[in-house]
C-alpha cells in the first residue's frame, strides 16, 4: 500500500476539526473586516490585524487537534509557519528600504500630543486638530541635519517606515522573546528528529542569531549609562482622517548611550561590534535589516525544507495505538484514508446488525458496546477508549455488527474503509493477528452462547 506525498500533504495541511461552512465563513469575515478597514483608510497593521483575527480561534483549535493527532510534526508545522510569517516581515521591511522611499524608523513616531504640538508649532497643522494616537504609515525621509530631505522639484521626499507590516512591534524586548523561542523550539525539534542534517544546520545559524539579540539586549536593557553626546530626531505629525504622516523637524542634542551609538547593530551588522574594532571592514557589513534578513532566512528555510521531508513520514498517533503492529510506511500510508467523524454523547454510531461496512479507531471521548438479549436486555461487551477500536470481524468472520456501539460522551472517530482494512491485514500478519485476539476475547462468549 502507497501513498503519494502530495496525498500525504493535503491531509496534513487539509481542515479536521474546523468544518469548511466554519472556514468558508471565517474567509468571508476576513475579506469584509480587512475591506472595511481599507476603505476607513486604515493603516496597513491595522488592516492586517483585522484580516487575521477570524483566522486566531480557527488556527487555534486546528492547531490543538493536529497535535493531538500527529504530535511533533504538527508542533514542526506550526513553528514553520509562524517563522514564514516572521521572514515576511523582514522581506517587506528590506523590500520597502530598497524598493521605495521607506524610512527606517521602528517603531514607527505616533501622533501624541508631544508631536502635534510640534507640527503645530512649525505651521503644518492646524491647532485645533487633536491628536489621534495612531502611527505614522507615512514618513517623510530626514536628511542629515534632521530636517525634511526635498526632491529635485523642492518637494519632500515621502514614504512608508520601514518596519515591516507590524512596526508596533519592532521592538527589542519582542526580537528578544521571539527569537529564544524560536531557538527552544528548533533545539527541540533536532532532539525530536537527530538525523536531519537541516534541522543542526538551522540550529547553528539560530543560536548565532539569538546571540546577536542577546548582546543587542544587553545593551538596550542592562547598560543604561549614558555617556556619549549624541542627538535625538525630532518628529511632528499631521492626521489626515486615519492617515498619519511623520515630519522630521530636526534634531536636539542628547545624551545617549552604547545602545544608541552601536549597540543596537549588534555584532555583524555595519556600525557594531566588529565594525568598531575593525573600521576597515565596516563599510563592507550589510546594515541591520538585511543582517537580519539573512539570519532568518538561512534559519527558516532550511527549517521549511526539513519539515516538507518530515511530512513523508507522517501518520496519526491513535492509528498506531490501534494498530502497533503496522510498519511506518503502512500508516503513513493508511493516515489520508482515515475520515474524522463525531457524535455527541448519547449518540447511536452503529445498530446492532448494521452490515460491517467500516473499521472505526476511537480518538476522543468515550463508547460502549452493548448486545440486545432477546429479552430486551443489553449486554454490555466492551467499553470503549482512545485508541480502541471497533468493526473489525468477529471469530467466524460476520459481515454484520453483533453489538450496538453508542457514545457515552461526546465521540470522535477515524474512520477507514472495510476494504483498506482488508487490504492493511493481507500485507500485515501482526495487525491481523491482534486483531483477531481482540475479536476472540470480545466475542467469543457470545459466540458460545448461541451455538
Amino acid at each position: 500500500m502507497t501513498s503519494s506525498y502530495a496525498h500525504i500533504a493535503a491531509n496534513f495541511v487539509a481542515f479536521k476539526r474546523i468544518p469548511l461552512r466554519v472556514v468558508l465563513a471565517t474567509a468571508f469575515a476576513s475579506i469584509v473586516l480587512a475591506a472595511g478597514m481599507w476603505i476607513q483608510g486604515q493603516p496597513l497593521y491595522v488592516i492586517a490585524t483585522f484580516a487575521l483575527l477570524p483566522w486566531v480561534p480557527v488556527a487555534l483549535f486546528e492547531g490543538l487537534w493536529k497535535i493531538d493527532h500527529y504530535h511533533w510534526i504538527a508542533i514542526f508545522g506550526v513553528m514553520t509557519l509562524l517563522q514564514l510569517g516572521h521572514l515576511t516581515e523582514h522581506v517587506v521591511q528590506v523590500g520597502v528600504l530598497s524598493f521605495t522611499e521607506g524610512t527606517l524608523v521602528c517603531p514607527p513616531p505616533v501622533d501624541t500630543m508631544s508631536n502635534a504640538q510640534r507640527a503645530i508649532d512649525a505651521g503644518l497643522r492646524s491647532p485645533n486638530t487633536a491628536p489621534i494616537n495612531m502611527s505614522a504609515s507615512v514618513v517623510v525621509k530626514p536628511g542629515p541635519d534632521g530636517q525634511a530631505l526635498l526632491d529635485a522639484n523642492g518637494d519632500p521626499i515621502t514614504g512608508p517606515h520601514a518596519c515591516g507590516i507590524f512596526g508596533q512591534l519592532d521592538l527589542e524586548i519582542v526580537h528578544l522573546v521571539w527569537e529564544m523561542a524560536g531557538w527552544l523550539c528548533i533545539l527541540a525539534l533536532v532532539v525530536q528528529y537527530p538525523r536531519n542534517r537541516l534541522l543542526w544546520f538551522s540550529l547553528a545559524l539560530a543560536t548565532f542569531h539569538t546571540v546577536e539579540h542577546l548582546l543587542i539586549s544587553y545593551t538596550f536593557f542592562f547598560d543604561p549609562i549614558q555617556v556619549y553626546e549624541g542627538t535625538r530626531q525630532l518628529w511632528g505629525t499631521l492626521a489626515e482622517g486615519n492617515i498619519v504622516t511623520a515630519y522630521p523637524l530636526g534634531q536636539e542634542p542628547a545624551i545617549v548611550n552604547f545602545y544608541a551609538v552601536a549597540g543596537k547593530n549588534g555584532i555583524l551588522a555595519k556600525g557594531g561590534l566588529i565594525g568598531m574594532l575593525f573600521p576597515a571592514v565596516n563599510q563592507y557589513l550589510p546594515t541591520r535589516p538585511y543582517l537580519h534578513l539573512y539570519y532568518n532566512s538561512l534559519v527558516i528555510v532550511p527549517a521549511t525544507i526539513a519539515f516538507v521531508l518530515e511530512i513523508r513520514r507522517t501518520y496519526d498517533r491513535y492509528l498506531r495505538k490501534a494498530l502497533p503492529a503496522l510498519t511506518t510506511q503502512e500508516m503513513v500510508a493508511v493516515t489520508p484514508r482515515l475520515k474524522t467523524l463525531r457524535y455527541k454523547s448519547g449518540d447511536i454510531i452503529v445498530t446492532q446488525g448494521d452490515p460491517v461496512e467500516a473499521f472505526y479507531i476511537v480518538s476522543k471521548g468515550v463508547a460502549e458496546v452493548v448486545q440486545i438479549q432477546p429479552d430486551g436486555w443489553g449486554k454490555p461487551l466492551a467499553t470503549l477508549c482512545a485508541g480502541d477500536y471497533f468493526g473489525e470481524a468477529g471469530p467466524a468472520g460476520d459481515a454484520e455488527f453483533i453489538g450496538t456501539v453508542r457514545a457515552l460522551t461526546d465521540v470522535e472517530l477515524l474512520q477507514l474503509d472495510r476494504q483498506v482494512l482488508e487490504q492493511i491485514l493481507a500485507e500485515s500478519s501482526g495487525s491481523r493477528l491482534n486483531i483477531e485476539q481482540l475479536a476472540v476475547k470480545r466475542y467469543a462468549p457470545q459466540a458460545i452462547q448461541q451455538a
